[in-house]
């Protein structure tokens, strides 16, 4: 066992040392306070074809962004697309100014009175730089994304750079639910206020319907007798969500999400499987 991590440690060595200059920029950008992350949430969706991540990939990596996150799935005859891009705006500091030989206590008065006029100027001028830097990253972002990918629609949102420390000083865990029912109108957001009446926040979720294997028999023989018959009632659908979710500092509690997990699982006539996913986040 110990030669298998010694040798994946090596591999893990070997696979950073071949990274593009693009990329291990980004690892170096990271340590150094001179310069800002700008991050943006991207947003796009067209119809599906094959190799659409492949051209958003290369459109990031080509402006020198790096998709820190990103979920992919086909809805019905469309590609969607939601990402987490992120790029590192270098920030220069300013040579400091020199010395000037003050004689008399009215000369320093002067000097320093000088010296606090050019620094508002210097931070109004500075504030300019940096809204005008903020909008040419999200044009620069938006215009590669639409030249290199035909017929996607792609929104763009700025994401503040506060909002992501907050969540992660708020995070005490994740857990990974998986529920299994029959479906009926409604039933997701049953699922989803009880979630956040526990005092968890939604990281990823996927649902999705099928017919029942065991009711299809049931409706060739008696299509007559179910014509009247909503989705989800006799059967007819069977229900199934995937979450990850965050646990919320000072809102969860353990007991009681135990006990609305099995109101749920009563009311609903459900299957509940909840796994503590915290050391995989």
């Amino acid at each position: 066992m110990k030669k298998t991590k010694t040798k994946t440690k090596e591999m893990k060595k070997d696979v950073a040392f071949n990274f593009p200059l693009s990329f291990s920029s980004f690892s170096s950008s990271s340590n150094n306070n001179t310069n800002n992350k700008r991050s943006f949430v991207v947003t796009g969706y067209g119809l599906d074809r094959p190799g659409i991540y492949g051209q958003f990939s290369r459109a990031a990596l080509n402006i020198r962004a790096d998709v820190e996150s990103s979920r992919l799935a086909r809805l019905g005859p469309d590609f969607t697309i939601t990402a987490l891009v992120s790029f590192f705006v270098n920030r220069t500091r300013k040579q400091p100014r020199k010395r000037t030989n003050v004689k008399t206590h009215a000369d320093h008065h002067k000097i320093r009175s000088s010296v606090l006029e050019e620094e508002e100027e210097e931070e109004e001028g500075e504030a300019t730089t940096s809204a005008g830097t903020e909008c040419e990253t999200k044009k620069r972002l938006q215009d590669a994304l639409d030249t290199r990918i035909d017929n996607f629609t792609f929104d763009v949102r700025e994401v503040p750079p506060e909002t992501q420390n907050e969540e992660q000083s708020r995070a005490r865990g994740y857990k990974k639910l998986i529920i299994r029912a029959t479906n009926f109108p409604g039933i997701t957001a049953r699922i989803t206020e009880t979630l956040s009446n526990c005092g968890l926040n939604i990281e990823t979720l996927r649902m999705d319907t099928k017919s029942s294997p065991f009711s299809n028999n049931n409706n060739n023989n008696n299509n007559n007798n179910n014509t009247n018959l909503g989705a989800g009632v006799g059967g007819d659908e069977m229900y199934f969500c995937e979450t990850t979710v965050r646990l919320i500092e000072g809102a969860f509690e353990e007991e009681k999400f135990t006990r609305e997990m099995e109101k749920l699982e009563d009311e609903l006539s459900c299957d509940v499987d909840v796994e503590d996913v915290s050391d995989m986040q």
